[in-house]
């Protein structure tokens, strides 16, 4: 084994010695059950494993701290006497040795606390540490309300609670269950020969392989401590008896008690728990139970799912006996009633569930328009996420990553389904612009960008984010398509039923009598088809929501600045501070002093002029000695006073596309620079020299470029890059 990320041996770091130790002897548990060799030999390594660890990684927090201050101490030389060639020689190979004592004490952490802040990036700060401690206290649960509302406090009855519930609700609770309906069953798609075959057919090692591979490596172990990391680098070893054993199971049915175990974590689903229902039970396997069940998934079937409404809960069941008769009392039509109540129970009697009446697939069920109240859940889901989030000091690229990823997405799952209204779009939009430009769900200060600006392509001047009212609006064109398209669903058949009858969908005028969704429907129509011109886009074969969102969003010329600042070689944090700077955003002095906010107008870093965006890039004379110093560093024997002109005279006279994009790194930089050396000297009194400034932004793009530099790159440009 060269190296190993499992529950023994530490992540990235190489074994010291010859550690064939996998081949043990003995005989087997039971005649039959090749899975006996595995876990023999598996559960026999773990000892030389972990004297392994105690022997190469005794303390590998202390040899974090001392790799850190040997890193500190070469650096605070290297600063002292930059040229000096043996220093850096040093500050190198220290940063080299506290690398990998560091990721070592990382994945360390990660194994005990299992949280995703150091695959993401985040620091093993004091935070870190005290969110695992948090952790653990919130895992234990003192007390809980059992099913018949007793207050539970010993840990023993605690347990009782738990088990009595789910031995409750995972056991059959019918004494006589009707039998399944051969008849239904028969008239819907069965199993073709073809698929039993396949289904049945002898597994390979290539498909073991395979399935191995699948397995993220930093999924939590089993009880056995192994992880999916160890079978992959020791697979030249343990491929034999790893594929033995899942062939034995296959051919036998056997399977070791100590392989299928699985331990049961508890989940809230909801913020604060109370009873044994508010929780969600999460199973842990071991890694060869993970290959078994994976292999079905491994043999090419046709993709399918089973649904089924969310289960039955204490606060929202509701007899169906009373609904049966208020249908009725209010004028219902008898058959169609008893159809209906056939049809669920039927399906209580045969599967042993009750369906849930008010919710499906965690979205309430309404045949009305949607009010804001009903939507308070969407913006809770919202909330609750920020309040998670704002405890951890996030960065406005970070936090911008997460309104586009997390924020948004809860949005759009809603907005397929339903149409909502312009006050719960509005609450949306406040709650991602508060978390977006201050961190908080609640802030109510002015932004320096308005939102509808940032809801434009980064092309045109904004950030990519959606504009909700509009998405939703593309969302609802869908269902306008379908029912064009007379798609085979039960919502389109009565749609053309009801309304359409035999008229045209594309010359339908909704009446006054008719529904406000059929209205919207609609609108949306007459939207999409005024914007495309023509109403071709309901007789096309495919209805793309990207495609109509764009055309309805509207066309608008593109910025001029958008190549300088979005560029791959610009760190985040230096690309927004660089387009708040082209749009004159930037809070400075001169906009601030005459709201009532500041002592007076006057630069912060030279003190003889207003601070000014125009000032500040590049008519102040420290921004004018750091943007010469870092173009003569560049090769450049220029100057210009303003920031725009800076980047157009690039892209005019630089004619190396990998050099343009080095250089529009290198001012990105310098605009942050002396934006936060300006906040420096405001807040802390403190301006930095222009030669550490300069060194700086020399360290950062240099850093950053190296990292992300390509291989087509010319031989010149190889050389220009490196002899900065």
């Amino acid at each position: 084994m060269s190296r190993g990320l499992l529950d023994f041996t530490i992540c990235g770091q190489p074994l010291i010695g010859s550690l064939v130790l996998w081949k043990r002897t003995g005989k087997r548990v039971f005649m039959g059950a090749l899975c006996s060799d595995l876990h023999r030999n598996s559960n026999g390594l773990k000892t030389d494993l972990k004297s392994l660890n105690k022997q190469g990684f005794n303390d590998v927090e202390a040899e974090d701290l001392k790799r850190q201050c040997l890193l500190l101490e070469a650096q605070s030389k290297m600063h002292a006497d930059p040229s000096n060639t043996s220093l850096a020689t040093l500050e190198k190979e220290a940063a080299a040795a506290y690398l990998k004592a560091h990721n070592t004490y990382t994945s360390f952490i990660q194994q005990r606390a299992k949280i995703d802040w150091l695959e993401f990036g985040d620091e093993n700060s004091r935070l870190f540490h005290q969110s695992i401690k948090q952790r653990r206290k919130q895992n234990i649960i003192h007390s809980i309300h059992s099913q018949s509302g007793e207050w539970i406090q010993s840990p023993q009855g605690v347990n009782l609670a738990f088990n009595q519930f789910y031995s409750d609700l995972f056991c059959t609770t019918l004494e006589h269950r009707t039998a399944v309906n051969h008849c239904i069953m028969n008239s819907g798609a069965r199993l073709s020969e073809n698929y039993k075959q396949l289904l049945s057919c002898q597994i390979s090692i290539e498909d073991v392989k395979r399935v191995l591979h699948d397995i993220p490596i930093h999924k939590a172990p089993g009880l056995d401590g192994y992880k999916s990391h160890f079978f992959k680098t020791s697979w030249a070893i343990t491929k034999d008896d790893l594929y033995n054993a899942i062939t034995d199971f296959f051919r036998s049915g056997k399977l070791l008690k100590e392989i299928n175990v699985t331990a049961i974590t508890l989940v809230p689903k909801v913020p604060i728990p109370a009873t044994v229902g508010d929780f969600r039970p999460i199973a842990c396997c071991t890694v060869i139970y993970k290959y078994i069940v994976k292999m079905y998934n491994q043999r090419h079937t046709q993709p399918c799912c089973l649904m089924k409404l969310d289960l039955r809960k204490a606060y929202d069941t509701i007899e169906w006996s009373f609904i049966e008769e208020a249908m009725l009392e209010l004028g219902g039509d008898l058959k169609s009633i008893q159809l209906m109540m056939e049809g669920f129970n039927l399906f209580s009697a045969t599967t042993g569930l009750q369906v849930n009446p008010s919710k499906y697939l965690r979205v309430p069920i309404s045949t009305r328009k949607l009010q804001a109240g009903e939507c308070d859940q969407l913006v809770d889901k919202m909330v609750t996420r920020i309040k998670i989030w704002s405890t951890r000091n996030l960065s406005f690229v970070g936090r911008m990553q997460l309104v586009n990823s997390v924020l948004m997405s809860i949005y759009i799952y809603w907005g397929q389904i339903f149409i909502l209204s312009k006050p719960v779009v509005k609450k949306i939009n406040v709650v991602c612009r508060a978390f977006l430009w201050h961190g908080v769900y609640d802030d109510s200060r002015p932004r320096p960008v308005a939102w509808e600006t940032l809801c434009l392509p980064k092309e045109k001047g904004g950030l990519g984010f959606r504009n909700l009212a509009i998405w939703n609006q593309a969302a609802v064109g869908k269902h306008a398509w379908a029912i064009e398209q007379k798609q085979d669903n039960l919502w389109v058949k009565w749609v053309h039923s009801i309304c359409v009858k035999s008229k045209s969908w594309q010359m339908y005028i909704p009446s006054m009598a008719a529904s406000w969704a059929i209205k919207y429907i609609c609108r949306a129509k007459q939207a999409c088809t005024e914007i495309t011109g023509s109403s071709v886009w309901l007789t096309s074969a495919k209805y793309c929501i990207k495609d109509t969102y764009k055309l309805l969003r509207g066309s608008r010329d593109k910025i001029r600045w958008n190549i300088f600042v979005w560029n791959r070689f610009s760190m985040p944090k230096h690309r927004i501070i660089c387009c708040l700077a082209l749009q004159d955003r930037l809070k400075t002095k001169a906009r601030l002093f005459p709201l009532g906010i500041g002592d007076d107008n006057l630069c912060g870093l030279c003190g003889s002029h207003p601070e000014t965006g125009a000032h500040l890039f590049f008519e102040c004379k420290y921004s004018k000695d750091c943007c010469t110093a870092m173009m003569h560093w560049l090769g450049f024997r220029t100057y210009r006073s303003s920031l725009f002109s800076l980047f157009q005279w690039v892209r005019r006279y630089c004619s190396s596309g990998f050099k343009r994009k080095v250089t529009y790194a290198v001012i990105t930089g310098v605009v942050y620079s002396i934006w936060k050396a300006r906040n420096s000297s405001i807040w802390e009194g403190f301006v930095p020299t222009v030669k550490h400034t300069v060194q700086h932004i020399q360290f950062c793009v240099k850093n950053r470029v190296s990292k992300l530099i390509g291989k087509k790159i010319s031989t010149s440009e190889a050389h220009w890059f490196a002899s900065l």
